[in-house]
């Protein structure tokens, strides 16, 4: 599945040398070029002119906020940005704290510390998100910084300007070791082509002489993923987002539609069609390859309800975490945590053989005389358990929520 959404093309710069390097400039996108007029005021990347790496960044800082932020003319390409990186190996290992959270930008680092990827809006794509991609990454004693997106690795194009429209966002990167003590990088990225399109995937790359190359490590499936050139380098999902706001508790589970469970070393890729279903194909990490076992619902849920079809409705009440999944006979079944307990740990209460009532918009299930409803089932944030005996309502509670 859910990154979890493309279309400006970046030439990249490989920067190499243990001191400073430096990189080719990305060709001028017709943004810049129409805003000449603030160009000349640039940034200096000498982070010894600053004393310190957080003095730099909090210089830089400054600078981005004062030059783009405020002024919806200036798009925030941030081209200064990408010349300190390209500029200063050591920005490999620093933290960029203050960047993240006054510019919105998104950083993740491998855990080894020799792939960093970073990632920020540009906002000028519209409903469709243009990200700018930057990637760092340690081989052989040497950093080498390239704006361009890790969706390129695969095809050959990264690093070079291309047709191909493949900026992202990187929400994460797993590093899993093979046979030979090499790391493999597992990153999950996420695409919003529209307000209600994305595409999600998670790419396997490792680091080889000084470049990223795609890792062929995916296998089973051929007959979803029917491209001999590239389907062993990756898993992805395209789905709806809006569909998942509706159903999921207002989108939660971004972080679980790909998920690694070192433990047992299962990689879950969500399947959807367009819509998530909640559950995922399985693929067993062995030490080289993953191969495909399954599939399940996720290993955070409890294995009392990891079966079904489709997750119909995730949301909480004041008192209790309430789960709606269709199931293969086309019943309803009800599962609820009270506190709004965590899913991994069993229901306090499970109801069978439910029904949906599509007129009135509501599910219903009997319990041993109780009939729990759930009321507005079919509206984004209106629903709401009810709870009736003997003909009349005791209980009832509408989707709370904690931001109100």
């Amino acid at each position: 599945m859910l990154l979890r959404w493309m279309m400006i093309v970046l030439m990249a710069a490989v920067l190499c040398g243990c001191g400073g390097f430096k990189g080719k400039k990305a060709p001028r996108s017709t943004f810049e070029d129409e805003e000449q007029l603030y160009d000349d005021v640039r940034f200096d990347s000498d982070i010894s002119k600053y004393g310190s790496m957080a003095k730099a960044e909090e210089e830089l800082v400054k600078f981005l906020k004062d030059k783009y932020h405020g002024n919806e003319s200036r798009r925030p390409y941030y081209e200064e940005l990408i010349d300190f990186l390209l500029d200063n190996p050591e920005t490999l290992s620093y933290p960029f704290a203050l960047l993240e959270e006054e510019c919105y930008i998104n950083i993740v680092t491998s855990e080894d510390g020799n792939l960093r990827l970073y990632s920020w809006d540009s906002t000028m794509g519209g409903t469709w998100i243009a990200w700018t991609d930057v990637c760092q990454y340690r081989s052989d004693g040497r950093v080498y910084a390239v704006e361009g997106s890790i969706l390129d690795v695969k095809y050959g194009v990264f690093g070079v300007e291309d047709d191909m429209d493949n900026e992202c966002v990187v929400l994460g990167i797993e590093t899993l070791y093979d046979k030979s003590n090499n790391p493999i990088y597992i990153a999950h990225t996420n695409v919003r082509y529209s307000s209600n399109w994305v595409y999600a995937s998670v790419e396997a790359v490792g680091i080889h002489n000084g470049k990223l190359k795609p890792v062929p490590v995916f296998y089973g499936q051929e007959d979803i993923y029917d491209d001999e050139e590239y389907d062993h380098y990756y898993r992805d999902a395209e789905y709806t987002t809006y569909d998942w706001f509706f159903r999921a508790n207002d989108g939660e589970g971004w972080d679980w539609l790909f998920y690694y469970d070192k433990t047992t070393q299962i990689l879950y890729v969500p399947q959807a069609a367009p819509e998530i279903t909640d559950r995922y194909d399985l693929y067993r990490f062995t030490g080289d390859k993953f191969f495909h076992i399954g599939v399940d619902g996720g290993s955070w849920l409890h294995p009392s309800v990891r079966s079904f079809e489709f997750l119909e409705r995730l949301f909480d009440t004041k008192d209790y975490r309430i789960r709606i999944d269709k199931m293969f006979d086309g019943s309803y079944r009800y599962a609820s945590w009270n506190n709004r307990g965590s899913m991994d740990k069993e229901p306090n209460l499970i109801i069978y053989n439910g029904s949906y009532d599509e007129e009135g918009g509501k599910y219903i299930f009997d319990n041993d005389g109780y009939k729990y409803i759930i009321e507005g089932a079919n509206t984004w944030d209106e629903i709401e358990l009810k709870i009736r005996h003997n003909g009349r309502t005791i209980l009832s509670q509408k989707m709370y929520n904690s931001e109100l």
